[in-house]
């Protein structure tokens, strides 16, 4: 059952079909194909009229012409050829309607129709102006019910194929933006294959990519002008010269192509007989394509350059063929360039077939060259880059080999230098361990000096106002004493807690220790430690408050107190005199959290996570001292205890928030 359907379904496709006498449109109808009710009149004379052809001595002139596929194919012709299409209106049927024959090689075109009550024909054109900014010809019509006949006088270049067909107006508009999609498509592709030829062909320096561009951009061409897309976009109605256009470039397409496959073959098999005669054909393809121009200015039948062109490019195809076959080595790219000559081949023998009207005419074979030009673009495109990797892969090996040779004979050299080498590499070792050394002390000078610079400055500037005050105070007589030198205590504790946090940096550095965690009564701990900072602070209000008994925390003493002061100590400097500082810590599930936060000028949402980042300020011209080091060594303190520490704006107003997540540990 599935092979009768097969071969039913492949007769339809090749084998013309006789017409049918009478087409009858139903009401519903939207599209409707008239080569079914068309008989022909052919070698009518010139002189003849839409008079005379209604005369009963033409009408039996009339004949059915077989269908072939899509429409009705009358072989190769110059002469006029009329129509007469039998159709029959239903009373409620559609009655405004679009006369469509969507082919491009016709000289001219005209439809008669009848007018209602018998008073003889019309042309279609006096009563309603052919379609404006269409690619072929479509005439608006109006027809009335009823039996009716229609007759077309229709001349053509070459082969004439009619295709027709007659659409309501959306059917057509949507037919033919179908086809525009379609035929953008396929340039598109063809384009990008253009593209990707020059770009890489002018990378790899090889001019068989030239020759490629060029038959690309000539074949498009052709089929640019076959598809009536140059009369749509370029030269409006001009159709004179349209064939001789197409013919000429696909013939200049031809001789690129040949060009193209000698360059190629030259290196496989530069004395081959068939690639020297294929010089031969590029020839004879030059002089159809300058016998086609010269149609442009001279007036003759280019029917026998168009059979001349569709013999030579079997020929042609084929002797490349055989070229590609006997070929001494054939390798990926061989096959590949074969393939491409088979599809130009059956393309061109197709499209031949087809004019011939051996096979029918439908959109396979109406557009045999275009798709074969497309697949075989494709392939060629495929054989030069796998030709072009293959010889870079042979010089890869060449280099490879050449490399070899060269380290076997350094080798030999390095044989009676070994023990040389050794020596120098022992004194080399020698010299980068004291590198290294020299290095590691160096940059133990710079943290401290960073250190120094950072983090002493706020305590060394307590000691000496206190100082000073409390030479004023005694020259005056007040007695402050107890006072200051509570503050300078404090500020020498201070500088006590500074030290150790320069002892202690490269531990934070590395982050390779443990921790030293120890028992520390959160709630007393906390509040003496903040306690301290009013003394070397006395410019801003420090509060601090638990929310709820935080009990025993198990940490490392020294360094959560360097985190918690480096916060305090940054809110103060970077907020105004007599601002608020506010210190607080809680307890949440298993995390403690401790919030410094201040009234301060705040940090822009993008620097919130920078600010982590060592010697980083987010404003480097600040007249406030500093380096850069002390919020990162708070986040490499919280992080040695498994937490986190964040920055987000003051919830309240202006200023920031640091937040310490610290994750309540159990005894080590």
């Amino acid at each position: 059952m599935v092979r009768c359907s097969l071969l039913w379904i492949l007769w339809a496709l090749l084998v013309p079909g006789y017409a049918l006498a009478v087409v009858t449109v139903e009401p519903r109808e939207r599209y409707v194909d008239l080569s079914s009710s068309t008989q022909v009149l052919r070698a009518a004379p010139d002189s003849l009229t839409i008079d005379d052809v209604t005369n009963a001595q033409w009408q039996s002139s009339f004949v059915s012409h077989p269908r072939s596929g899509g429409g009705i194919n009358l072989g190769m012709t110059a002469d006029a050829v009329w129509l007469r299409i039998e159709l029959e209106l239903a009373e409620k049927a559609q009655r405004d309607w679009i006369l469509d024959i969507p082919y491009g090689h016709l000289r001219s075109i005209d439809w008669f129709i009848p007018v209602k009550d018998g008073m003889g024909y019309v042309l279609a054109s006096e009563l309603n102006a052919p379609l404006p900014n269409y690619r072929y010809y479509a005439q608006p019509v109006t027809l009335h019910p009823g039996m009716q006949t229609l007759y077309a006088r229709v001349q053509g270049y070459g082969n004439l194929t009619l295709p027709l067909q007659m659409e309501q107006a959306s059917v057509f508009v949507q037919h033919e933006s179908n086809h525009l999609v379609v035929q953008a498509l396929y340039f598109g592709a063809l384009a990008v294959l253009l593209m990707y030829a020059l770009l890489f062909g002018w990378s790899v320096r090889d001019r068989t990519y030239g020759f490629l561009s060029a038959f690309l951009l000539s074949s498009g061409l052709a089929i640019f002008v076959g598809n009536g897309l140059a009369r749509l976009y370029v030269w409006s109605a001009q159709t004179v010269f349209e064939p001789a256009v197409q013919a000429a470039s696909f013939a200049l397409a031809g001789a690129f192509s040949l060009q193209m496959t000698q360059t190629f073959f030259q290196s496989v098999n530069r004395q081959s007989l068939g690639i020297k005669a294929l010089g031969w054909f590029v020839v004879a393809y030059l002089l159809v394509a300058l016998s086609m121009f010269a149609r442009l200015w001279i007036a003759f039948d280019i029917t026998n350059l168009e059979i001349a062109l569709s013999i030579l490019t079997l020929v042609s195809a084929f002797l490349v063929m055989a070229v590609v076959w006997g070929a001494r080595s054939v390798g990926r790219s061989q096959i590949y360039f074969l393939g491409a000559w088979v599809i130009v081949w059956l393309g061109a023998l197709v499209a031949a077939m087809r004019s011939l009207d051996w096979i029918a005419s439908h959109g396979v074979t109406l557009y045999a060259i275009q798709l074969s030009t497309g697949m075989s673009a494709v392939l060629f495109s495929a054989a030069l880059f796998v030709r072009v990797r293959q010889q870079y892969q042979e010089r890869l090996l060449a280099q490879q080999e050449a490399l070899q040779a060269r380290e076997a004979l350094i080798q030999h050299l390095q044989d009676a230098e070994r023990r040389l080498e050794v020596t120098v590499n022992e004194r080399t070792a020698q010299l980068q361990s004291s590198l290294a050394a020299e290095k590691r002390l160096r940059e133990q000078y710079v943290r401290f000096g960073a250190m120094i610079s950072h983090e002493f400055r706020n305590p060394l500037g307590v000691i000496e106002t206190q100082t000073s005050l409390l030479q004023r105070e005694i020259k005056a007589g007040i007695d402050h004493v107890d006072k200051r030198i509570g503050s300078v205590r404090s500020a020498a504790q201070r500088l006590a807690l500074l030290f150790e946090k320069w002892l202690q940096s490269d531990r934070l550095q590395n982050a390779m220790d443990k921790l030293e965690a120890q028992p520390i009564e959160f709630d007393g701990w906390f509040h003496d430690l903040v306690g301290k900072c009013h003394a070397y602070h006395t410019n801003h209000h420090i509060t601090c408050h638990i929310e709820g008994p935080i009990g025993m925390i198990y940490a490392d003493e020294r360094l959560l107190q360097i985190a918690i002061l480096n916060l305090i100590d940054n809110a103060c400097k970077y907020s105004a005199a007599q601002t608020e500082v506010d210190v607080s810590a809680q307890q949440v599930g298993q995390e403690l959290l401790i919030q410094v936060t201040d009234q301060g000028q705040g940090i822009a949402q993008e620097n919130l996570e920078k600010v982590f980042d060592a010697y980083f300020r987010v404003d480097q011209n600040s007249p406030v001292l500093g380096v850069g080091l002390g919020l990162p060594f708070v986040r490499k303190i919280i992080t040695l205890h498994h937490g986190e520490v964040l920055a987000e704006p003051n919830p309240t107003g202006q200023g920031t928030r640091f937040t310490i997540h610290l994750p309540l540990m159990t005894p080590m």
